[in-house]
């Protein structure tokens, strides 16, 4: 009697900000053919057409600035994939002409978001 030893192989998950348009978009699509599992988030997912269709890709809403939808879809993405292992954040800036020109805080408050990583 032969044993044959099989290993499961279980998809890793990113979780990438930011992915509406640009390198967040075409992160998405990279990861999604290398096997990936994604989490593909945006502040409008309900305009999202394309990246919808891809079988282990999840679209789900989050602002940067809104705590509430970070944790939400982190939570969406645990429950349909288990796990995250990784994080793209590709979402937030600063406009640094017009923060010089308002108050600091606002400045502050957007800087947490840009260095998630």
């Amino acid at each position: 009697m032969t044993f044959v030893k099989t290993k499961k192989i279980m998809n890793k998950t990113v979780l990438i900000t930011g992915t509406s348009s640009g390198i967040g978009k075409e992160s998405v699509k990279y990861f999604s053919a290398k096997g990936w599992n994604v989490i593909a988030t945006m502040r409008s997912p309900e305009k999202e057409e394309e990246l919808k269709q891809l079988d282990n890709v999840l679209v789900v809403k989050l602002d940067v600035q809104r705590p509430d939808t970070i944790s939400t879809a982190i939570a969406s993405g645990i429950a349909k994939f288990g796990s995250i292992d990784a994080l793209i954040n590709n979402a937030g800036y600063v406009n640094l002409a017009y923060s010089k020109q308002r108050q600091n805080s606002r400045l502050i408050r957007s800087l947490p978001s840009m260095y998630l990583v």
